[in-house]
């Protein structure tokens, strides 16, 4: 059981009552501006060079190529770094395992006067409240390697192209002069 503190006086307390249903706040609207921001880190030269030899590049241009690649990744983490449409459509909806916690019901409970909601949600993922996870404090930024977004990229659309020629071979046109009645 998660729990959700509220203010009776609310729209969240009145949606969860009256319409059944939960407000997830934006991740750009939240109180802290860098919260939901990672850094994207750049890659090592060494780490810019594996990546590049499991690629297939060869190593008489390896050097070249690395000039370039650490170009594209510097011009990744810049884009990424920019992007903040993201954050505008993923929602945050903070849950806490404890209803007796004083300070929870100073702050988010109107002071004592307002409601602790009960939720049987399912962790890491529930049917309804979708992915969860225990939020992690850290006295470090998170960051994010520009590397490992690249390469989730170009796994998800090797992927894509996987399923796209399954799906010609699957329905392939007949071969020429084969009857097609």
């Amino acid at each position: 059981m998660l729990y959700k503190y509220l203010s009776t006086k609310s729209k969240s307390y009145t949606s969860i009552l009256n319409d059944l249903e939960v407000y997830f706040a934006s991740c750009a609207r939240l109180n802290d501006p860098f919260e939901g921001v990672p850094y994207y880190s750049l890659p090592s030269r060494a780490e810019i060079k594996r990546y590049l030899l499991k690629r297939g590049v060869k190593k008489g241009k390896l050097k070249g190529d690395l000039d370039r690649a650490r170009s594209h990744f510097s011009e990744s983490q810049e884009m990424l770094s920019k992007d903040d449409e993201w954050r505008e459509g993923a929602g945050i909806l903070c849950l806490t395992p404890y209803n007796d916690n004083l300070l929870m019901w100073s702050h988010y409970g109107d002071e004592h006067k307002g409601v602790c909601i009960g939720f049987d949600v399912v962790l890491p993922f529930d049917e309804v409240f979708g992915a969860g996870y225990e939020v992690e404090y850290s006295e470090t930024y998170p960051q994010i390697s520009v590397l490992r977004m690249e390469e989730l990229l170009l796994d998800s659309l090797n992927g894509y192209k996987n399923m796209a020629l399954r799906r010609w071979v699957w329905n392939s046109p007949p071969e020429l002069g084969q009857n097609m009645t």
